[in-house]
C-alpha cells in the first residue's frame, strides 16, 4: 500500500473514531453508573445484614431475666404443683360444679388474665361435657385395665364412647353435673341424651355431696416472669373436706 492508500485508510480510520466515540463514551459512563448503583445497593443491603445481626445478638439482662423465670417456675412445680389424693370415693353418679371455667375476649393478649394457667381447657358449656363424657385409657394394656386415679396415675382421652377402637378401655363419665349459678346460687343439672346433647333442668335436692371447683392466682411478681397458677380442688361438701388439690404452674 503507497503513502497516499496510507494517509486515506487513516482518514477513514479517524472519521469512524470520531464517530463511534460518543456511542463508547456513553455506554462507559452508563456502565459506570451501573456498577456504581450496584455497589450502593450491595453496600445497603451488608449494611442491613449487619444491624440485624447486631440486634439478634441476646440482651444479656433478657437472658437473665428468663433464668430466674425458669428457676422460679421449676421451683413452685417442685415444692407445691401436686396433685395431692387425700382420700377417694367410688359408685358416685355425680358432681357439683361450684364455678365454671369461662371464655373471655382478649385473654390471649392480656398478661394478667385469670385463668391463664389453664388457658387450654374447655370452657362454658364444655366445661361441664367433659365431666359427662367418657375417658379413654391406652396406656396400660399391658394388663387390660384401666390406670387407677393416683398420684402416678395418667389420665386418658376425653371423648365419645364410639369414638374410642377396641384398643382403648373407657372409664365412664359423671351421669349428671349439677352446676351452680354464681350469681343467683340457683342449681341446675345437665345430662347428655342419647345424641350426646348437652341437656339442663332445675336441680332438686338431694345435691350431691362431692363438688369440684377452681382458684386462679394472680401473683403480679410471677405474672412479670410470665408465670400462671391456678388450684383446683375436690371437696366433700357432706364432711366439709379437702378430698383432693392440684396446684398448676405455667
Amino acid at each position: 500500500m503507497n503513502n497516499h492508500g496510507l494517509k486515506e485508510f487513516w482518514s477513514v480510520f479517524v472519521y469512524i473514531g470520531h464517530l463511534v466515540a460518543p456511542a463508547v463514551r456513553i455506554f462507559i459512563l452508563q456502565s459506570s453508573v451501573i456498577i456504581l448503583i450496584c455497589l450502593a445497593i450491595l453496600s445497603i443491603a451488608l449494611l442491613r445484614l449487619e444491624l440485624a445481626l447486631s440486634s439478634a445478638k441476646p440482651d444479656p439482662q433478657l437472658i437473665a431475666t428468663a433464668r430466674a423465670a425458669a428457676t422460679r417456675w421449676k421451683k413452685l412445680c417442685h415444692d407445691s404443683s401436686g396433685p395431692f389424693i387425700y382420700k377417694t370415693a367410688a359408685g358416685v353418679d355425680g358432681i357439683l360444679l361450684l364455678k365454671l371455667r369461662k371464655s373471655q375476649n382478649g385473654m390471649w393478649s392480656n398478661p394478667m388474665w385469670p385463668g391463664a394457667a389453664m388457658a387450654q381447657e374447655s370452657t362454658g358449656d364444655e366445661y361441664i361435657r367433659d365431666f359427662l363424657l367418657p375417658e379413654s385409657i391406652s396406656n396400660n394394656l399391658s394388663t387390660k385395665k384401666p390406670t387407677p386415679v393416683t398420684q402416678d396415675g395418667e389420665r386418658g382421652l376425653i371423648s365419645l364412647a364410639e369414638d374410642s377402637t377396641p384398643k382403648l378401655y373407657i372409664r365412664p363419665g359423671y351421669r349428671y353435673v349439677d352446676v351452680q349459678d354464681e350469681l343467683t346460687g340457683e342449681i341446675f343439672r345437665y345430662t347428655l341424651d342419647h345424641k350426646n346433647t348437652l341437656t339442663r333442668q332445675p336441680a332438686l335436692p338431694p345435691y350431691p355431696r362431692y363438688a369440684v371447683t377452681f382458684e386462679d392466682q394472680i401473683t403480679p411478681e410471677d405474672r412479670s416472669q410470665g408465670i400462671a397458677s391456678s388450684t383446683i380442688r375436690v371437696l366433700d361438701l357432706e364432711l366439709d373436706d379437702t378430698m383432693a388439690v392440684l396446684n398448676i404452674y405455667t
